[in-house]
């Protein structure tokens, strides 16, 4: 990490804080989540100043982190206890709430959430089946009206060399078909589709359709059981980043190295605390309070409505005369 900020030195100006108050600065920020002229108050700095350290450490941490995760992947381990050990990956996509983007209503519609009904970015993570789950991939931001099948068309390809098996790894899985020669990744729901679609990946999602009793609804329990992790992971995110557990309120052109940032450094998290059931059930409340807290704006808003319209009908009737 040193080199890294070494040569950034030799590229910039003099510095008022030292790299690891840059560090420290930009930690603080991103896990409260703070509005940064509110940090700069408290630190007795000008906003500026705070908003440029901020600005200057997040590229070099996002390039280290990035490096650090990416460059050498801990490969698959077997699922224990499953009969699917041959699963490599978790994959799932995740919101992220931002304000409604400025401009006309067809350029912020984009944006739009219909599950959860806010304005959203979205982004497709993947984590590893087995304990610890490291998160390894990390897709960009889009908006949220794109499906998540359609976001995994557009970064499937990322996955298939790293989920091909090593000779050792395919005699390790003694019950996986030997012809398979890769690991598999597995969705929700959402990611049924054509083997097609994604050529070279073995991709399994969880089956739509469930017959009460049958092998299927077994075989999608275990499925189930298998990916709550990556919820696990969500959860434990938005738990330690405070940025990403409420609105993002910064520019989308820095969204992207901020959410990486924070998924890697979440993984540093996980190497001192495995994920933990709570952590899952902390992401699905936090959906659930953003979903509630829209439906009351929009009850709110319908409220006004019908008000407004009830006043100009009650005044339309007083204004027209009778004969």
């Amino acid at each position: 990490m040193g080199t890294t900020f070494a040569e950034a030195k030799r590229k910039g100006g003099p510095l008022m804080f030292s790299w690891a108050d840059h560090v420290v600065l930009y930690l603080i920020w991103a896990h409260n989540g703070f509005d940064i002229d509110k940090l700069a108050g408290w630190l007795r700095y000008q906003t500026t100043t705070v908003s440029n350290a901020i600005n200057r450490i997040r590229p070099l941490l996002h390039q280290y982190l990035t490096h650090f995760w990416t460059s050498s992947r801990r490969r698959p381990r077997p699922v224990p206890f499953s009969s699917l050990s041959h699963i490599g990956l978790l994959m799932d996509s995740t919101s992220v709430e931002v304000f409604r983007p400025t401009g006309c209503f067809e350029e912020a519609k984009k944006y739009w959430d219909g599950k959860n009904k806010n304005y959203a970015l979205k982004v497709e993570v993947a984590v590893m089946a087995s304990a610890p789950h490291f998160c390894f991939f990390v897709s960009k931001g889009v908006p949220a009206s794109i499906h998540d099948y359609t976001l995994h068309l557009m970064n499937f390809a990322s996955y298939i060399s790293y989920l091909l098996k090593t000779p050792a790894e395919q005699l390790l899985l003694l019950d996986d078909d030997r012809n398979q020669s890769s690991w598999a990744i597995v969705g929700d729901k959402a990611y049924n589709g054509a083997e097609s679609d994604t050529l070279g990946l073995r991709r399994i999602a969880i089956p739509k359709a469930l017959i009460f009793g049958s092998v299927i609804e077994a075989y999608a329990n275990d499925l189930a059981r298998i990916r709550v992790a990556i919820e696990q992971f969500f959860g434990r995110l938005e738990i330690k980043w405070g940025i990403f557990r409420h609105v993002y309120k910064w520019s989308h052109e820095t969204f992207d190295q901020d959410f990486q940032i924070c998924c890697f450094l979440t993984n540093e998290a996980i190497n001192e605390t495995e994920l933990v059931n709570n952590d899952a059930l902390f992401h699905d409340a936090l959906n659930s309070v953003r979903t509630e807290r829209q439906q009351a704006r929009d009850a709110k808003r319908r409220e006004a409505l019908e008000k407004y319209h009830n006043s100009k009908k009650r005044k339309t009737a007083l204004d027209t005369p009778d004969f």
